[in-house]
């Protein structure tokens, strides 16, 4: 169930119970839509209603957008932040290991020079056995669906179905 607004909410109703009355004294306006929307609009604020709750809809998609764009930044000085540090690191461990120091005291910290574990490399992925492999399955949902729309509804096998259309909301900016 969506989120509510109360005012959208009170708004709906109001514009319910108006049609219903509207139509109840002059049944004649359930065949022209047209006239039936334009009554209801002079009588409530449905449509201003609406319309206010897709401004905070573009105001906090703008929001968002600006804090994608300030995180995004943030993230990439974070990488770079990261690598330099990485970088200092490796340049440290490479000027103790020239200077052939394996050890350093200091008030704040001690380093030390460690031979480290030793890293699986595969050389050749084919071979290795497949008691060793990870196999993941992932329906191809786009050649399901054209697969799908080339048979008829009655051979359609039961582990596939369509699934009833989502209305969806159009917005377009003036």
């Amino acid at each position: 169930m969506p989120p509510h607004d109360s005012a959208l909410d009170a708004a709906v109703v109001t514009r319910t119970n108006l049609r219903q009355q509207l139509l109840g004294t002059w049944p004649e306006l359930a065949e022209d839509s047209d006239t039936l929307l334009d009554t209801l609009a002079g009588i409530d604020d449905f449509e201003e209603q609406v319309v206010a709750v897709m401004r905070q809809v573009a105001e906090r998609e703008a929001y968002a957008k600006a804090l994608g764009e300030l995180m995004a930044g943030m993230h990439e000085r974070k990488q770079r932040l990261e690598n330099g540090a990485k970088w200092l690191r490796a340049a440290v461990l490479h000027a103790m290991q020239e200077a052939k120091v394996p050890r350093i005291k200091a008030a704040d910290m001690s380093l030390s020079v460690s031979p480290g574990k030793p890293r699986l490399v595969i050389v050749d992925a084919a071979a290795v056995p497949d008691e060793f492999v990870k196999v993941e399955r992932t329906p191809k949902k786009k050649e399901i669906a054209e697969w799908l729309d080339q048979l008829d509804a009655m051979s359609a096998p039961n582990w596939v179905r369509w699934d009833a259309p989502t209305p969806f909301l159009s917005v377009h900016r003036r």
